[in-house]
């Protein structure tokens, strides 16, 4: 055979298996047109090889129709995987590891990014959709099913709810992993006697009182730190992290036992730089909410007074059509909002009936401009929530009110104030406006609220004691001081009439304080004693920077927290016995009154800006201003240290702050 026959032989072959290709591949394509609703055809047409994984997914529950749920729950779980992901870096794979095989306590990041160095702040994704096996989504989809059907309360849950609050196999950005079998064999034994009960609320608050203190260690709390989702079985070995972190475990047990939940949040606090907060939602047998917050259950989410909300999301499996990237595709918006596909606006349920209306006259802002609702965080104004000028008017509704606000349109990569700032008030809007003709007199004492935990931990130091004694294990101390009445957040002097010379002096801990003194002096002849420092080693879960040294360091924001809340001490060593005259102690504090030699500036608010009205040191702990412009918002700024600074306004004497 001649090489052109041979060639035209292999070009006739090569055409007619193309052919032969091509009709089967249109005729997959066409079938699964028919097979297949148009939002998954557009799923299976982006999966590229793993097309095969999702498609076997759907034929496994296409073969029973008498079993459609199963189904339509697959369908769920592939039309919205596109918008899912993992975001993967090493040294996030090292922290898993390394959580999984040491101790953890407060000194666990420490050590781990001495030897790692800092975690990133960029990570790489790795999508579901392309990652994804067709054996992982059908194990989560039976024992989904299973944990519905079997448990109770699955009888009230709506199918609807199960795929948004039970079936999801992912929380947020975490590794894909079998977790649901692991979670049920160890938390279901622990709830079994309950189960027949039927008892939503009992099984929630044994839940949160198992988990927290006894199943095998205490959750060790750092809110400070901030990574993509550690994952479900990191979590249930290493109990470690935020509340980001708290919330996810939340999920991961109760979804495991047949509970909808799911995560709520906010997507940065009202009154302080932290941004984001998380707690867990679950809906109950009678169609009310329960909560999970700090591991604690209860029917009712706490608002204290320390505790602003604003607008409160709700984490979603599918994608939300009605979140701000969905909505206004075509429109430039935050960088930030892009990432919000998957929250759901559930402030209804939180504050109705509380809607705010602006009237924004101002040529600059065009007919169904987008407008956004920002809080303060103390630096900058950051949006929260989002909202279209009709009729020169903007509504927000379901807001919380008694936060302080302010609108702004997003234009060139900036955020742009589009109005003052404005507190609401349930009611209406105030817009603080500098009054001068009607002047003031104000006495401030902070330069930023007082939170009630503050008064627990004044009540703390009752019972606390100030001891001398000739031996260092002070078996032969003598009182100089008992704390009777809950502590100032000032320094404290307390003259000492004794007629006894001490080599050791100290202060015990009260039976509930964890010792928490911030600083601590013994003098004499008006002078501080110098001594080397004693005291009981470490401090509370090994937390560093808490240690007995700084009740002694100078420094009034730092002091010893003690591992144990009794019994524990920080004292001195003296070379030779001392007179002690009088004891100087600061106890634990936030550092935010005014202090004496620091130098603060007074501000008012005025048409659009910070208007400076004094500025000095202060020669006591009250600074007093006359004849201050009233009505309108005020800031007290120290120039010499500190970072906690809030605006306030002053009524009846007082500052009211926001």
């Amino acid at each position: 055979m001649d090489k052109k026959r041979q060639k035209r032989i292999m070009v006739a072959f090569t055409v007619t298996l193309l052919t032969i290709t091509g009709y089967f591949v249109y005729r997959h394509l066409y079938w699964s047109s028919l097979l297949y609703p148009p939002e998954i055809i557009h799923v299976l047409k982006q999966a590229g090889s793993n097309r095969c994984e999702l498609e076997k997914v759907l034929a496994y529950y296409s073969a029973d129709r008498s079993d459609s749920l199963k189904y339509k729950a697959a369908c769920f779980l592939i039309e919205n995987m596109p918008d899912h992901y993992e975001l993967y870096h090493k040294t996030l794979d090292s922290l898993r590891c390394y959580l999984l095989r040491n101790k953890i306590d407060m000194r666990v990041m420490t050590d781990f990014t001495d030897q790692y160095g800092s975690l990133p702040t960029r990570f790489q994704k790795k999508p579901d959709i392309l990652h994804i096996t067709s054996d992982y989504l059908i194990r989560n989809i039976e024992f989904s099913f299973k944990v519905w059907h079997e448990s109770p309360w699955g009888k009230t849950v709506s199918f609807d709810d199960f795929c948004e609050e039970i079936l999801p196999y992912r929380v947020s950005n975490e590794p894909v992993e079998n977790w649901k079998e692991t979670y049920y064999q160890i938390f279901y034994p622990l709830i079994d006697s309950l189960v027949g009960q039927n008892n939503l609320d009992e099984v929630c608050k044994r839940l949160c009182k198992t988990i927290k203190p006894d199943y095998n260690q205490g959750w060790v709390a750092d809110s400070k730190l901030s990574v993509p989702g550690l994952g479900a079985l990191t979590l249930l070995k290493s109990r470690f992290g935020s509340c980001q972190e708290e919330a996810e475990m939340i999920v991961y047990i109760l979804r495991s036992l047949g509970i909808p939940t799911s995560i709520d949040m906010i997507l940065q606090h009202v009154d302080h730089t932290v941004s984001k907060h998380y707690w867990n939602y679950i809906r109950n047998l009678n169609g009310q909410q329960g909560y999970i917050e700090s591991f604690t259950y209860s029917n009712t989410l706490n608002f204290s007074p320390d505790r602003k909300y604003g607008k409160i999301y709700r984490r979603r499996y599918a994608c939300q059509e009605e979140s701000l990237p969905i909505k206004y595709k075509n429109k430039m918006i935050p960088k930030f909002f892009n990432e919000l596909l998957w929250l759901q606006d559930v402030s209804n349920e939180y504050f109705p009936n509380m809607h705010i209306s602006v009237w924004l006259d101002s040529k600059l802002i065009r007919e169904k401009e987008i407008i956004y609702l920002n809080v303060y965080n103390g630096y900058a104004w950051i949006p929260v929530a989002w909202s279209e000028k009709e009729n020169k008017t903007v509504v927000f509704r379901h807001v919380e009110p008694d936060i302080l606000y302010r609108l702004s349109i997003f234009s060139k990569g900036k955020n742009i104030a589009v109005s003052e700032p404005f507190i609401f008030k349930g009611y209406g809007t105030f817009f603080p406006q500098a009054d001068t003709t009607q002047l003031q007199d104000m006495a401030l004492m902070r330069k930023y609220k007082l939170k009630s935990r503050w008064n627990i931990q004044r009540a703390n130091a009752i019972g606390g004691r100030f001891q001398g004694a000739q031996l260092p294990d002070f078996s032969d101390s003598e009182d100089l001081y008992v704390i009777t009445d809950s502590t100032t957040l000032l320094w404290t002097n307390v003259p000492v009439d004794h007629p006894k010379r001490f080599r050791y002096v100290r202060y015990l801990s009260s039976d509930n304080g964890h010792n928490n003194m911030a600083e601590m002096q013994f003098l004499s002849d008006g002078v501080p004693l110098k001594g080397t420092v004693i005291g009981t080693e470490g401090s509370w879960k090994n937390t560093p920077g808490y240690e007995k040294e700084k009740t002694f360091d100078g420094d009034p924001l730092t002091f010893f927290d003690s591992p144990e809340p009794q019994g524990d001490w920080a004292g001195l060593a003296f070379d030779t016995p001392q007179k002690i005259e009088l004891i100087r102690y600061l106890y634990r504090n936030d550092d935010n009154n005014v202090r004496t030699g620091d130098l603060y500036e007074l501000f008012y608010w005025d048409r659009g800006n910070w208007i400076s009205f004094d500025k000095r040191v202060a020669d006591t702990t009250v600074l007093f201003y006359k004849q201050v412009p009233s009505e309108t918002l005020y800031w007290l700024h120290n120039h010499t240290r500190g970072k906690e600074e809030r605006p306030f306004t002053y009524e009846n004497g007082q500052q009211i702050w926001y």
